[in-house]
């Protein structure tokens, strides 16, 4: 048992394990202009994030309050391609003078 486990440290010893992962690379040091770039692309993707989801937030609204002063009943009439939008404030004073579309 002796001669057949030195043999096998012998074995171990002449071929050393390979890490199957490399190591990871060195910090690289970045130049200040380079790290200023990059903070402020990450700044301008921020902010265009953002402003789409202030953007969707205002539709949102826009959308609700459309609805609450009656715009949903012009909607059928819009989504069929029946009437063009030309003039809103004629099609206004007119719904509101008791005219129909």
């Amino acid at each position: 048992s002796g001669i057949v486990g030195l043999a096998a440290t012998a074995a171990t010893a002449a071929c050393p394990t390979i890490p199957l992962d490399p190591p990871p690379p060195p910090p690289r040091h970045r130049h200040p202009i380079e790290a200023e770039a990059e903070r402020k692309f990450l700044q301008i993707r921020l902010n265009t994030i953002v402003r789409a989801q202030e953007r969707e937030e205002e539709r949102e609204w826009k959308v609700e309050l459309w609805r609450k002063q009656g715009g949903g009943t012009l909607d059928s009439v819009l989504a069929s391609g029946a009437a063009a939008l030309l003039d809103a404030k004629w099609i206004i004073s007119h719904a509101e003078a008791g005219g129909g579309l």
